[in-house]
């Protein structure tokens, strides 16, 4: 097996430790609900009905926009009401943590913030 990246192995890792729903549409494509495509090798984001990709490419960008459409909550909020919450949160970017570069590695590293 290569030590190279592989941009959907990564992509399709990270949104399975998430439990986000996404199909593979093409060898190029991953599918997320019915109007997001993420096409990992470039990075780039298409949401159906705009008229163009997103400007922001890459899996950080992906995790922006899979907030913004409901696959991902929204980070925690500041007010007082939550900080003062006796349940304390670890907010993480689950986007920008590291991906295992064997496919079928224990993806037990993606849930530590670093």
């Amino acid at each position: 097996m290569s030590n190279i990246p592989d941009p959907m192995l990564e992509a399709e890792t990270l949104l399975r430790a998430r439990n986000v729903p996404f199909r593979r549409a093409t060898r190029y494509q991953i599918k997320i609900g019915s109007k997001l495509s993420y096409f990992p090798h470039k990075g780039t984001i298409f949401v159906d009905r705009e008229p163009r990709a997103r400007s922001s490419t890459g899996l950080a960008a992906l995790g922006t926009v899979l907030r913004e459409l409901g696959h991902l909550p929204r980070a925690a909020s500041t007010s007082p009401r939550h900080r003062l919450s006796p349940t304390p949160s670890i907010n993480v970017d689950i986007m920008s943590l590291d991906v295992p570069a064997d496919p079928g590695a224990s993806t037990d590293q993606l849930d530590r913030p670093r």
